[in-house]
């Protein structure tokens, strides 16, 4: 995994599944991965400085606001939150040109973001799935606008992209690809972790995953087993 690719989740919560509903989409959460943050960004978080390796920074209304994780921590927290059986995709990001420029407007921004609270106006959430906010609200963050926000920093979004007219269901499908300066979003692999974490089998998703629901490409199964 590495910065740019996506965690996409199926949530259990009423609001989730409402939003799921109105974007008629299978997932209702986005987090971006980072890989090897600097020291000061995993200060802004409360992190420890040498916890290097692959990390999750998403906005999340449990902490209302920002949080910058270890990839493994963060698993765990969500399976805590969601249960065992919590349905989560990874879209690996290929062949974009990120700049040393743009991965230090990244931390800049991710540094900045620390203490920005949740977006809880369920309207401005819902008017972005037909892209009807006029302006951008970054005092204020959804998780698919954080990531919004993220791609922004990147360059792999124009500047003039509305980063609060983004939701999960633009991200699980191929408008995040259209919307792309450089690179792709490959295909959505389903992960499953006992841990601890290896990549150790990509395989097909079971029928009964209900991924059907979504619309989109086919979704692939990669176990996370122990070593």
């Amino acid at each position: 995994m590495n910065t740019g690719d996506l965690l996409l989740g199926h949530g259990t919560t009423t609001m989730s599944r409402a939003m799921e509903f109105a974007m008629q989409c299978y997932f209702s959460h986005t987090s971006v991965i980072v890989r090897d943050p600097p020291k000061s960004v995993l200060q802004a978080y409360g992190q420890p400085v040498e916890n290097i390796g692959v990390h999750v920074w998403e906005a999340h209304k449990a902490v209302d606001g920002c949080r910058l994780l270890p990839l493994r921590e963060w698993l765990d927290i969500m399976k805590k939150r969601h249960g065992e059986d919590y349905f989560l995709v990874w879209r690996q990001l290929r062949g974009a040109q990120l700049a040393a420029t743009n991965l230090e407007a990244l931390w800049r921004m991710a540094e900045m973001m620390h203490d920005t609270k949740f977006q809880h106006n369920t309207a401005e959430m819902l008017m972005a799935i037909p892209g009807w906010n006029s302006k951008e609200t970054p005092e204020t963050v959804f998780c698919s606008e954080a990531a919004a926000l993220a791609y922004k920093a990147l360059g792999l979004f124009s500047q003039e992209e509305n980063a609060s007219n983004w939701v999960t269901g633009k991200f699980a499908s191929e408008k995040v690809n259209n919307a792309l300066s450089s690179g792709k979003l490959e295909s959505s692999l389903r992960l499953t972790w006992p841990p601890p974490l290896q990549q150790v089998y990509v395989g097909p998703v079971a029928e009964e995953t209900s991924m059907t629901k979504t619309g989109e490409d086919q979704v692939y199964t990669c176990t996370l087993q122990p070593h």
